[in-house]
């Protein structure tokens, strides 16, 4: 994996992190992609400058999620365990950023999920397991 396309994902990651989550989802980027981020070349401080963010302490924040990576392992998350609208047939949220999806059920979620998430899992992987509720983040 390239720099850029790690800086594209910090930026997914901390833009669509619900209020609240934004740090977490930074500490999450550095253990779910810490493999990714030693072998791409570029140190985290190029990472974050290649993301455009604007926070000063996002390098500082990254480094620590890839040094919890040795002791943590990421936990499956069932969608229909976080998030009980995705019962209803009227609302479902994306279970990576929390994005909420107006209208019927799932409508748009290609164009979303290939625009935000493509990095994370294509979409033509991720869409059967979204519909069956059986989605879970992959284990870096």
């Amino acid at each position: 994996m390239t720099p850029e396309e790690l800086a594209r994902i910090l930026s997914r990651m901390y833009l669509n992190a619900p209020r609240g989550e934004k740090m977490p989802r930074v500490h999450l980027f550095g253990i779910r992609y810490a493999d990714e981020i030693g072998a791409c070349g570029a140190s985290v401080a190029e990472i974050v400058d290649l993301s455009a963010l604007s926070h000063t302490t996002l390098a500082t924040e990254v480094k620590k999620g890839v040094k919890l990576a040795r002791y943590v392992s990421l936990r499956p998350v069932n969608v229909l365990e976080r998030n009980p609208m995705l019962e209803s047939s009227e609302k479902k949220t994306c279970p990576e950023c929390g994005h909420e999806f107006q209208g019927n059920g799932w409508d748009g979620i290609d164009a979303h999920w290939r625009s935000k998430h493509e990095g994370i899992m294509p979409y033509e992987e991720a869409w059967p397991l979204l519909r069956d509720g059986t989605y879970t983040r992959p284990v870096a």
